[in-house]
């Protein structure tokens, strides 16, 4: 992180990991954390496994860092979601995509206010506030309902223009505490083949929160240009 941090992170411990971690840790999936998808193939496998004492102390050790993990602050850093903005003078801010309801591929599916590329990297911002603008797709112009979904990073003029001279150097901090995995039904379009689109619903559970700070920052200099805290 940057180098003067002291201004936000004295009252919130921040412990990194990344958003797979988070969820093994919580659904105590002891072969998901330690990566042992290949060795343990099949449902026999798994359940022979699970009998072992090596499976329980792993399971063991996820369950404290489950206890350690809903009571800390984690952040997620996004590096990248200023690159192509610019300063919106309509919004008096910038307009950060956090979701849409279209993909290239079903297997990328998941519900707006979501970070990540699936349900098992991705953090849904429960509480955070939006904007939704329709649009079309270049290779399915006919296909109406699409819509995506924007943060509004609030700031002066002054602020903007500093923000957009130094893009490559401004990240957003999401930091999140407790963790939790919701169950959410939602419905998204994906493309089938160039020219068919086709709409798929769905249920599955996100890490979420009930409390969200945004932090957008300059890595280099530390300076914090928007800070705002959102919970239930």
């Amino acid at each position: 992180m940057y180098k003067n941090r002291q201004a936000w992170t004295k009252y919130y411990p921040l412990l990194q990991r990344s958003v797979g971690e988070l969820r093994f840790i919580e659904e105590l999936d002891v072969i998901g954390y330690h990566d042992l998808y290949k060795e343990y193939d099949t449902d026999l496998k798994i359940k022979v496994f699970k009998k072992t004492d090596w499976y329980k102390e792993k399971e063991n050790e996820l369950k404290e860092l489950r206890e350690e993990q809903r009571t800390s602050t984690f952040y997620i850093k996004d590096s990248e979601s200023f690159d192509d903005l610019t300063y919106s003078l309509d919004h008096n801010g910038f307009l950060v995509e956090i979701g849409t309801n279209e993909f290239n591929h079903s297997s990328f599916g998941r519900p707006y206010k979501t970070s990540g590329i699936n349900s098992y990297s991705a953090i849904y911002f429960k509480y955070i506030p939006t904007l939704k603008n329709k649009y079309t797709i270049p290779y399915a112009k006919w296909v109406k309902g699409i819509v995506k979904e924007y943060a509004l990073i609030k700031t002066s003029e002054e602020t903007g223009l500093e923000i957009e001279e130094n893009k490559e150097r401004v990240t957003i901090y999401f930091l999140l505490k407790p963790i939790r995995i919701e169950k959410i039904k939602f419905s998204f379009m994906a493309a089938v083949n160039k020219t068919q689109v086709a709409t798929y619903n769905q249920n599955s559970g996100y890490l979420t929160s009930d409390f969200l700070r945004i932090i957008v920052a300059n890595d280099d200099t530390g300076k914090i240009y928007y800070d705002k805290i959102i919970h239930k």
